[in-house]
């Protein structure tokens, strides 16, 4: 006698049908998520072999044991809560502190602690004009041409000529040297060079560090011929001849600065400081 098909029967028939829903409502500490069948079918293929295996249908004890940890809930903020407290007002704006200057007159001030061009004819004068308004020595660098660099009896009225310390060194890269070593230590408020080409944009640099890094606010003035034109320089300012019959007196121009536009003045000298007259 043979046997039928219809005389077997078939294990999966003993296996819960799958659910077909394609979304459900997790019950338990996530209930309040749903959860699409396509985006976690294994986990949820998983769920249904669990609870086989068990030998329940109690998706709340499955849930708990696949999923131990609740999901956390955002809090509400009560309904009299007061609003968020308004940001703190913006910090007032760092001003720039300001260098103590050295004044010639009203307006024309040369700031303390950095290096400045002087170029002209009568460069020479503004320079010792400078000088006669500091206390203290003054260091002066020439260039060893073989020549006195200053005429003391042209000093008169001017600065004192026992103030000076006059410094000679052969080529102009030595200048530069003798006057980054002056500025570099402070010994002297005043350190005055001059030179016959104005230098470059790096010299320049190292000139205005070092006068910064001695703490002590030395002025560096640098003498160039002609219009000068020295990249760098703090201010740049020329001096020229206007005598009259009679009158004894200079035109004063500042043609660069960083924090003050261009100016002119006529600069006459008095019995205790210059006049300027705009």
């Amino acid at each position: 006698m043979g046997l039928r098909p219809r005389d077997f029967k078939s294990h999966a028939s003993t296996i819960p049908p799958r659910p077909r829903e394609t979304g459900r409502l997790r019950p338990g500490p996530m209930a309040n998520r749903f959860v699409p069948g396509r985006q976690e079918g294994a986990p949820r293929r998983r769920l249904c072999a669990l609870r086989w295996r068990r030998g329940t249908t109690d998706l709340e004890n499955v849930s708990q044991t696949y999923y131990p940890s609740p999901m956390p809930t955002r809090t509400a903020l009560p309904p009299h809560a007061p609003p968020p407290a308004a940001p703190p007002p913006h910090a007032p704006p760092i001003l720039a502190r300001a260098r103590p200057a050295l004044a010639l007159g009203p307006g024309a001030e040369f700031a303390r602690g950095r290096v400045h061009e002087l170029c002209g004819p009568a460069r020479r004068t503004l320079a010792l004009l400078l000088a006669g308004r500091l206390e203290g020595a003054v260091l002066w660098i020439a260039p060893d041409t073989g020549a006195r660099a200053l005429n003391p009896a042209g000093m008169a009225g001017l600065c004192a000529p026992e103030r000076l310390i006059i410094a000679a060194a052969q080529p102009d890269r030595k200048v530069l040297w003798c006057l980054e070593e002056a500025l570099c230590s402070g010994a002297v408020p005043l350190v005055v060079a001059e030179l016959a080409a104005p230098p470059g944009l790096t010299p320049m640099r190292r000139l205005q560090l070092a006068a910064e890094a001695s703490g002590r606010t030395p002025t560096g003035l640098i003498l160039t011929p002609e219009a000068g034109g020295a990249p760098g320089a703090e201010s740049r300012w020329h001096l020229a001849a206007a005598h009259t019959e009679g009158h004894t007196r200079w035109l004063l121009e500042r043609r660069r600065a960083r924090m003050a536009p261009p100016a002119a003045w006529l600069l006459e000298p008095g019995s205790a400081a210059p006049v300027l007259t705009p």
